[in-house]
């Protein structure tokens, strides 16, 4: 483990059980290695409870996130705990937790839930439909009446 790493499983010790995940994560090809990192990620945001936005919002702070309102937890441990993933893919795995913490899933069954028809894009896919984070607007016709 880092120094880095040191410092967030010091003051975060529910942090210690993601960090190993995501090690294994890396070591391995695995093709759905990845959901016990997620159920592992999962579990902490769901022991947080009530305090998780005072808990995300120092989390970040130590990461170097910037503070925003509508931080996901969830996104800041990924981002805390595995920095060398994609941001697509982060972003996709956070709409999947947020999805399955909305479903009020345990996290004895989150890797189940996501093994269903679809996995863990569709788990995110379903999140964007019901809950999208930017609204568009509608294109504009123009008629031409003749």
């Amino acid at each position: 483990m880092s120094t880095a790493s040191k410092t967030l499983v010091e003051q975060f010790p529910e942090l210690e059980a993601v960090q190993l995940a995501a090690t294994h994560v890396r070591r391995t090809k695995a093709r759905f290695a990845f959901y016990k990192y997620l159920r592992a990620v999962y579990r902490v945001v769901w022991r947080w409870g009530l305090s998780k936005r005072r808990k995300t919002t120092a989390l970040a702070k130590i990461v170097g996130k910037p503070s925003r309102i509508d931080l996901q937890p969830s996104r800041v441990i990924i981002d805390a705990t595995y920095p060398s993933l994609e941001a697509k893919m982060a972003s996709r795995w956070t709409r999947a937790l947020e999805y399955a913490f909305s479903r009020d899933i345990p996290p004895s069954r989150l890797v189940y839930f996501f093994k269903q028809p679809g996995g863990v894009a569709n788990c995110a896919r379903h999140a964007a439909n019901t809950d999208p984070k930017t609204t568009r607007p509608e294109p504009y016709e123009f008629w031409i009446d003749g």
